[in-house]
């Protein structure tokens, strides 16, 4: 947290807008805690969906897009759940012996998706549905310490993805600089 709170204060200070989901996340109820996996420092996968959901209010009311904000509800998405499947890189440091292992989610939209994907570090230049985004080889079997199930979500930390929703009925274009918690 000190870290982010000296970061936005870098970036308001420079003029730059930031939108800090911490506080979002607070204000709609959630427990920060329970937005985390156990055993790691990221968000959870269902966290994630949740904060794209405000990405998309900011879109629609701050900057004027005509999207639609519902797409992202929690009902149009299916949750395939992985029981215990998940050691991440605070329980690994833990073994299996400290840290009992989290959950894990991959999340499948229910709608039609239609979008390129490139991510050149590894060669992936695809166009198809959603699931391209999937990395499935690192859920494919239940392997705490060779196989990480985190990366099955955009192949782990890309420093590069470009996505282009072939179905989008705008020009408009949007960047997001992240960190692993996108």
């Amino acid at each position: 947290n000190q870290n982010a709170d000296r970061f936005l204060t870098l970036l308001r200070d420079s003029g730059v807008k930031c939108y800090d989901f911490r506080k979002t996340l607070h204000d709609d109820g959630m427990k920060h805690h329970e937005a985390f996996f156990v055993t790691d420092h990221h968000w959870k996968p269902e966290t994630g969906l949740w904060a794209a959901g405000h990405i998309l209010k900011i879109l629609r009311d701050d900057l004027g897009w005509m999207v639609d904000v519902d797409i992202l509800s929690t009902e149009n998405f299916e949750y395939v759940i992985y029981p215990e499947w998940s050691l991440g890189s605070q329980g690994k440091k833990l073994t299996l012996m400290r840290a009992k292992p989290d959950d894990f989610t991959m999340i499948y939209p229910k709608f039609a998706t239609n979008l390129q994907i490139k991510m050149p570090q590894i060669g992936l230049d695809v166009s198809g549905d959603f699931t391209n985004f999937y990395d499935t080889e690192q859920i494919k079997e239940k392997n705490y310490y060779k196989l990480d199930n985190y990366c099955a979500y955009t192949y782990g930390n890309q420093s590069l993805i470009k996505v282009y929703n072939n179905s989008a009925m705008n020009t408009k274009r949007l960047l997001i600089i992240q960190d692993s918690f996108s």
